[in-house]
């Protein structure tokens, strides 16, 4: 059975990859499993790969989404991302690491979705 974060972060992917496919990115993968983390979401536009973070909340309790992605994440993140890219032979293209932070209301509306494009590990100092 999921938990309610779950569900809120499934939800919040799937807005976040419709929100991708608007802006005519092609979704490489979802969900991918490392040793190291999950990546969220695998996507490419042009001769980039984007690596895409997502954070989801209903309640500012914890924070806002994108607050969820601290220093520590962000390690994680690239080394997921450097096995990714060896694994799939990706050394020809550019990539960098971007955040979509959903805030939804209790009863699951969207309140709002940042994009935040090519995050660097400062930018969360």
């Amino acid at each position: 059975m999921y938990s309610y974060n779950k569900i809120t972060g499934s939800c919040g992917e799937k807005l976040a990859v419709d929100y991708l496919i608007e802006k005519e990115f092609v979704i490489l993968d979802k969900n991918v499993y490392m040793r190291w983390g999950e990546i969220d979401i695998v996507a490419k536009k042009g001769m980039k790969i984007h690596f895409v973070e997502v954070k989801s909340r209903i309640s500012i309790k914890q924070g806002l989404p994108y607050e969820a992605v601290r220093i520590p994440k962000l390690f994680h993140l690239l080394r997921s991302i450097q096995a990714y890219i060896k694994m799939n032979n990706l050394y020809k293209f550019r990539f960098q690491v971007d955040v979509i932070a959903i805030f939804f209301s209790k009863n699951r509306y969207v309140q709002s979705l940042k994009y935040y494009e090519n995050v660097e590990v400062d930018r969360f100092l």
